[in-house]
């Protein structure tokens, strides 16, 4: 897989879902751990290691039954899981505003997604986006 320079990984849970034991929460209520990875591989067993029921965490019961048998790593794939995909890539909406680094990196990424067997549909676009997308660029 492409990795892109300066980028990381962040899981964005909801509240309640890590247990506090596992990460040194805001509040009981604010657990939120931030970036913990490079990869979305990183991400995953980091993601194992802190979710779940936690006998100590109260919070956590909800969890009960809700983590994968054998954790979310066992879902990591390889490129073969891109075999027959169809991704769009809406150009005018997104891509167009990109610089020429992001606008390579995206060409990079888009080689290796047709050589595992996926297919990339150009000029797809997000709906209403000339009312949803700063003529400036995206802005958050």
């Amino acid at each position: 897989m492409v990795e892109l320079a300066g980028f990381s990984i962040e899981v964005k849970h909801r509240p309640l879902r890590l247990h506090v034991f596992s990460v040194i929460p805001e509040s009981h209520h604010q657990d939120s751990v931030g970036t913990f990875g490079r990869t979305v591989r990183d991400a995953v067993y980091a993601l194992d290691a802190i979710y779940g029921v936690d006998p100590r965490d109260t919070h956590t019961v909800g969890q009960a039954g809700k983590t994968p048998e054998g954790g979310f790593s066992r879902l990591l794939t390889d490129n073969d899981a891109l075999k027959n995909a169809t991704f769009g890539l809406p150009w005018q909406s997104f891509w167009v505003l990109a610089d020429e680094r992001q606008r390579a990196s995206l060409v990079d990424i888009v080689r290796e997604i047709e050589a595992a067997g996926a297919t990339v549909v150009n000029g797809t676009e997000l709906r209403d986006f000339e009312k949803n997308i700063s003529p400036d660029g995206w802005d958050w």
